[in-house]
């Protein structure tokens, strides 16, 4: 979950630099970027709940 947390938080910091301080587009980035950050890292936790690992093997 680590791993999930540090590329959120540098997306997060790119998406304000890469804005320059535009506050209201601001809100709408991050919003954009957590959603599927968010539906990923549940998707992820729930394969390795069921599996036992965190191998891909389908």
């Amino acid at each position: 979950m680590g791993i999930y947390l540090c590329v959120t938080l540098l997306g997060l910091d790119l998406i304000a630099y890469l804005l320059g301080g535009n506050t209201a587009a601001l809100g709408i980035a991050v919003v954009a970027f957590l959603v599927p950050v968010i539906i990923m890292s549940s998707y992820t936790l729930t394969h390795i709940e069921k599996d036992g690992t965190p191998d891909a093997h389908h």
